[in-house]
């Protein structure tokens, strides 16, 4: 399951990307994000207690989605893009677990790793495709909304998986 969350988050954030964002940017983020947090918990292992913060990602996605709707609901013209930055971070969090967890691989981790990171720069950049195909011709307005809708559904996927 691990890589799924940037496909999920991916498409519902998609339609609020500009033109002139790049969604490889973002993917390869996804990625390197997820590759050094599971490094960082493999390295830990045993150093620090195994930390609950599963649910700091979805929590996150949700106060976004509801920060666009209302600055959708109030008809404004634009709102902060940034928070999307902070997206491969906080949904890393779950690769942290992964590492610090006991069924965590600890023999070779370069490319137990490598090809984590892999798969979830993949996965997140065939979101970001897939979500921006499917608002493509639709109004800013129209994209935002539907992106609210995605990441709401995003987060309790996440949640409750």
């Amino acid at each position: 399951m691990l890589g799924a969350d940037s496909f999920i988050v991916s498409i519902a954030v998609s339609p609020l990307l500009l033109p002139r964002m790049s969604r490889a940017g973002l993917a390869i983020l996804f990625g390197l994000f997820d590759a050094l947090a599971t490094t960082f918990g493999v390295a830990l292992q045993g150093h620090v207690p195994r930390t609950e913060g599963r649910w700091a990602g979805p929590v996150f996605v949700v106060c976004y989605a509801l920060y666009v709707s209302i600055v959708v609901h109030l008809r404004r013209r634009s709102f902060a893009r940034w928070p999307v930055a902070l997206l491969p971070i906080l949904m890393s969090l779950d690769n942290l677990r992964y590492g610090l967890s006991d069924g965590a691989v600890q023999s070779a981790v370069a490319s137990h790793v490598f090809a984590l990171g892999c798969s979830s720069a993949v996965l997140s950049f065939t979101g970001l495709v897939v979500g921006r195909a499917l608002t493509k011709s639709r109004s800013l307005q129209d994209r935002s909304r539907m992106s609210c809708c995605l990441m709401t559904a995003a987060a309790a996927i996440i949640a409750l998986s």
